[in-house]
């Protein structure tokens, strides 16, 4: 008899939560396409090692005839710490990203960016670099 009053109260609150819900975000309306929806940052950088370390990023158009950078940047992140680029996604596309960590030979990365989407670059033990596409 105790469990089902205990199961009976747990669905009453979750109908409750899921109404609510339902009600504050208006259940089963379109959000219209002319919303402003700011344009992320192109990438994020992350210090993941616990010692300092220099980053360069050199971002290029990947479809450009001309090999010209968009944004060349370099970086002194101390231990466990971030930086976040100036450069913005705007409409997305291709961009080939150079990065380099502590004056090594830069590793090349290509990435296919829609509107609202960034990298997180984070620099490892001993420089080693792992990247990560996601979402805003």
């Amino acid at each position: 008899m105790r469990a089902a009053a205990a199961l009976m109260t747990v669905l009453v609150v979750v109908g409750v939560i899921v109404v609510g819900t339902a009600a504050l975000y208006g259940a089963g309306q379109e959000q219209p396409e002319s919303l402003p929806h700011p344009s992320p940052s192109l990438f994020h950088l992350f210090n993941s090692d616990d010692v300092p370390h220099g980053v360069n990023v050199t971002v290029f158009d990947a479809n450009a005839n001309t090999n010209a950078p968009l944004y060349s940047e370099t970086y002194r992140l101390e231990a466990g710490s971030g930086a976040t680029s100036s450069i913005k996604t705007n409409d997305g596309g291709e961009y080939r990203f150079e990065i380099s960590v502590d004056g090594e030979d830069p590793k090349e990365h290509t990435f296919n960016f829609s509107r609202y989407s960034f990298l997180i670059i984070s620099v490892r033990m001993e420089g080693a670099i792992r990247t990560l596409m996601a979402q805003s």
